[in-house]
């Protein structure tokens, strides 16, 4: 029973406009590239003045600056350097704070521990729309594959996702919903603020 009604949410959401949770597959399909693993990785873990690790619980200010707290159960874990590092592999994991991020380098970049390697679901997703956007350096997807009349509702809401500096080269196209609905690469289709639906005949 909750499994439906879970459905039935995401059906309905669907058919009143909102944009479908980021994804790359389906349509173009995603690109290839190194499984990210889950939890918190890299980083220098920082200590204590004694030399000890220094405690954290992600979601509270307990990390000094440029540090992360770097948990694999999104709640304790130890304080660790923000690493700088990313790669350019689209490979969508769910950060713990609700962000679908390109991959685990790009959300750890973010300072954002993985919850799970995949793109976060309808329940889990920091939701954006015109009146309510993503924080600072965070992009809304409007990914409107799945809504009924897909462009008609380019002004639709969407999921916020972390993207690297650089999208690189990638085989994961969407059809943009501007003037001639051109095709392009998912990733400078969502930096560019611009709805898309995600087509075979693309690219």
């Amino acid at each position: 029973m909750h499994v439906r009604a879970v459905i039935l949410v995401g059906v309905l959401a669907w058919a009143g406009g909102c944009g479908e949770p980021f994804a790359l597959t389906g349509g173009a399909g995603g690109a290839g590239g190194a499984s990210s693993s889950v939890g918190g990785m890299g980083g220098a873990v920082g200590t204590t003045s004694s030399g000890g690790m220094v405690p954290c619980t992600f979601g509270k200010a307990s990390c000094g600056a440029g540090e992360y707290c770097n948990t694999n159960i999104c709640g304790a874990g130890f304080c660790a350097t923000i690493p700088t590092f990313q790669t350019q592999d689209a490979v969508p994991v769910c950060g713990c704070d609700g962000v679908t991020y390109w991959n685990t380098s790009v959300a750890l970049s973010f300072g954002a521990p993985v919850q799970h390697s995949s793109p976060c679901s309808p329940t889990e997703a920091k939701t954006c729309d015109t009146m309510s956007p993503c924080p600072v350096d965070l992009h809304c997807a409007r990914d409107l594959t799945k809504v009924t009349g897909h462009c008609a509702n380019a002004l639709a809401g969407g999921a916020c996702v972390g993207l690297p500096k650089s999208c690189g080269p990638t085989t994961a196209f969407g059809r943009g919903c501007d003037i001639g609905q051109p095709c392009g690469p998912v990733c400078d289709l969502i930096r560019n603020d611009k709805a898309y639906t995600r087509v075979a005949s693309c690219p």
